[in-house]
């Protein structure tokens, strides 16, 4: 099966489940999205904007990784103009951590 989505600029960061069936993605304009290949709902809804700029200078996103210890968290990293490190809730996209 291949499943085709258009983001708001190229991916530069990827994060997924270890079944590969939904995770988030970064793009160069710092925009993170959440996807779900296996969305038997409504698959036309993906992908999802959660965050639609990581930080005030727009960087491409160097990292993004769920944690695996803490499914309920992921981590966020922009690093050509600032270096920013967030690390933000799955469900509401709530900042916890910025730096």
């Amino acid at each position: 099966m291949i499943t085709m989505f258009t983001c708001d600029s190229a991916i530069v960061a990827l994060s997924m489940d270890d079944l590969n069936n939904e995770g988030l993605v970064g793009t160069e304009n710092g925009t993170i999205y959440y996807v779900n290949f296996f969305d038997n709902v409504d698959p036309s809804l993906y992908p999802i904007p959660i965050v639609s700029s990581n930080n005030i200078n727009r960087d491409a996103i160097s990292l993004l990784k769920i944690d695996p210890g803490n499914p309920q968290i992921f981590v966020s990293n922009c690093g050509q103009k600032s270096a920013q490190f967030k690390i933000n809730t799955i469900v509401n996209c709530d900042l916890v951590y910025n730096n």
